[in-house]
């Protein structure tokens, strides 16, 4: 089998971030209440680093091209249509939303340069069944079905796995523009375990075909 790219979508997106500091607290019990701080004790402030960890609960819906386990067609009664097929429908897998998650942790230096590292994992399926009452006037034209054994069948069950972890190694500043803008850029590296299984059963009157497929680590 084939392996494709993926096109993973982002969905419903609900995240929590637990941020942990340790900060120095600033003392100015010598200065009148409603006295400003200095400019010393706002640099000190600006100062202390702080470590963070957070994590995120995802809905993805995973997507992979070239997986239709075949094409059903109805073979044409009227004999004066010039094909001998009137109708042919793509046979293809439904691919579900799934639940996923992201963790990660990080440090935040004193001149907002943060370094992260962020696990992400998805485990989805998905799945595709065909059957007629009406062999052979419909079909299944099987597409992973040797011809040896007549390319053609009257039902068909398709199930596709999903193992798929990365791992983001990322490091970003923050700059202000005002008071009410802020940018983030950032680079990092990207680890990738992408382990996928697909399995057709096929029926025919010829006989009953299995075909197997996976794809390795990415």
């Amino acid at each position: 089998m084939k392996e494709k790219g993926f096109l993973l979508t982002l969905g419903l997106l609900m995240s929590s971030q637990i941020c942990f500091a340790m900060e120095n607290k600033l003392m100015a019990s010598q200065k009148p209440p409603m006295a400003p701080p200095s400019t010393s004790a706002i640099e000190n402030e600006r100062e202390v680093d702080r470590g963070f960890v957070f994590g995120e609960f995802l809905y993805l819906q995973p997507f992979v091209d070239g997986l239709e386990y075949g094409f059903s067609q109805k073979h044409s009664v009227d004999l004066s249509i010039p094909t001998a097929f009137v109708k042919a429908k793509v046979q293809d897998l439904d691919f579900e939303w799934s639940p996923a998650f992201r963790i990660g942790a990080g440090y935040l230096s004193p001149t907002n340069w943060d370094l992260s590292v962020e696990w992400t994992r998805l485990t989805s399926h998905a799945n595709g069944s065909f059957k007629t009452a009406n062999y052979p006037d419909q079909f299944l034209s099987a597409q992973w079905l040797s011809e040896t054994v007549g390319g053609q069948a009257d039902q068909a069950r398709a199930k596709w796995n999903l193992n798929f972890n990365t791992v983001d190694l990322l490091i970003g500043k923050d700059f202000s523009i005002g008071k009410s803008f802020s940018l983030h850029p950032f680079i990092g590296l990207r680890a990738a375990w992408i382990d996928q299984h697909y399995k057709i059963d096929y029926h025919s009157q010829f006989a009953f075909a299995s075909q197997n497929g996976s794809g390795g680590a990415l």
